[in-house]
């Protein structure tokens, strides 16, 4: 099992502190899993396998970690490590708060499938009826088949843009139109359509921006109030966000950015259903056990069984998401990786057996850490494999 990440290029800075932060009660083989997460495994194939959680961060130059583990539909343990600051020494807590990057994804995802079993809007319907502020341009390819909102969220609608690099806090930030059309100060093109929608599977935070903008022209209120309200307070993810811009002074326990040549604490992504989640691993956990929990037929959710199905399935036109997750492991998993810029995180969650894991980082290599230290548990509680 892979997260789907992706790692910028830049230099790394080098490790400067080591912290755990023990939390819930752990029977044996949580503390086994816990021991071969700081240890390793010496006898392990693989290189990283061998090293413990320190030498892995050295390794890697990946300032902080946190990591979430759940089992029989619970959060078992989580272990925070290193420096959510390195220059002001703030260590990692496990509520300290870390950029989702496409993890936001998912949850912005559950917050339109919501409104649509609230009956705002239809998922087959074409994007431009719901859309008030801006319009997707129309042209030969939407002509043989309209961009649907279930395109949107499987990433099947032919919209281009992959993804998004943030921007400094001293930078003019772009309101959503104007990302969407790639002008003023926006510093990625123009989302357009350039191949028949529902014709092949391609990833677009173009795409999933296209459809926080339709959310908000649906509900008349700004993107992080919506999914505040609809998904993040439900989901008891008390320590998470999509506010863009955060200020430092109303964040003093969010880690930040490292990696390269990083000279601010973090970027603003105006784009927050692709990429503007703060949230911790803790309360990432709670929306995976939300979803596991509708899968198993728990009456009372927040979406019906069917939905959330639809979540974790792929579509017809091909690729590995569904509805918001990406589903791996022959289909006994689902989740999602994240990376914004000096940030890296992964999720995943069996779909019927209650368990999984969230690994968060503050480091532009976290990716290799997020992929081994999810192995190494994986292993541990000998879940199912691929």
């Amino acid at each position: 099992m892979k997260w789907t990440v992706s790692v910028f290029s830049w230099i790394m800075i080098a490790l400067l502190s080591l912290v755990a932060h023990p939390a819930f009660a752990q029977s044996e083989v949580h503390k086994k899993a816990i021991q071969t997460i700081e240890t390793g495994d010496k006898s392990s194939k693989r290189e990283d396998g061998k090293l413990g959680i320190a030498e892995l961060m050295e390794h890697h130059r990946v300032s902080g970690i946190s990591i979430a583990v759940f089992d029989n539909f619970e959060i078992v343990w989580t272990r925070a490590y290193g420096m959510a600051r390195t220059k002001e020494e703030v260590k990692v807590t496990e509520t300290t708060t870390f950029q989702a990057g496409s993890i936001s994804k998912p949850v912005s995802a559950m917050a339109a499938l919501i409104a649509v079993e609230q009956g705002k809007f239809s998922l087959d319907v074409p994007i431009n009826t719901l859309l008030t502020s801006w319009k997707l341009p129309e042209n030969k390819f939407t002509a043989i088949r309209p961009v649907t909102p279930r395109m949107l969220l499987s990433h099947t609608g032919g919209t281009t843009v992959h993804g998004f690099g943030g921007y400094r806090p001293d930078s003019a930030i772009p309101e959503l139109p104007d990302v969407l059309n790639g002008t003023g100060t926006a510093n990625s093109k123009a989302v357009i359509v350039d191949i028949e929608p529902f014709t092949k599977w391609r990833y677009s935070g173009g795409g999933t921006t296209v459809m926080q903008l339709a959310m908000e022209d649906i509900h008349g209120e700004a993107f992080e109030d919506i999914l505040a309200r609809s998904v993040l307070e439900p989901c008891g993810m008390t320590n998470s966000t999509f506010v863009q811009p955060m200020e430092i002074s109303d964040a003093p326990d969010a880690a930040f950015a490292h990696g390269g040549k990083a000279k601010t604490p973090w970027h603003i992504y105006p784009e927050q259903a692709a990429a503007g989640l703060w949230t911790t691993p803790t309360d990432l956990a709670r929306f995976a056990i939300t979803v596991q929990k509708i899968l198993r037929g728990d009456a009372g959710g927040l979406l019906s069984r069917e939905m959330a199905q639809a979540m974790v399935t792929p579509t017809a036109a091909g690729g590995d998401y569904g509805l918001g997750f990406s589903e791996s492991g022959k289909g006994l998993y689902f989740g999602h990786g994240g990376s914004d810029w000096g940030f890296v995180c992964g999720l995943l969650a069996h779909k019927t057996k209650g368990y999984g894991v969230v690994v968060m980082t503050n480091g532009q290599a976290g990716g290799e850490i997020s992929s081994e230290l999810g192995l190494r548990v994986a292993e541990v509680y000998e879940w199912d494999r691929n």
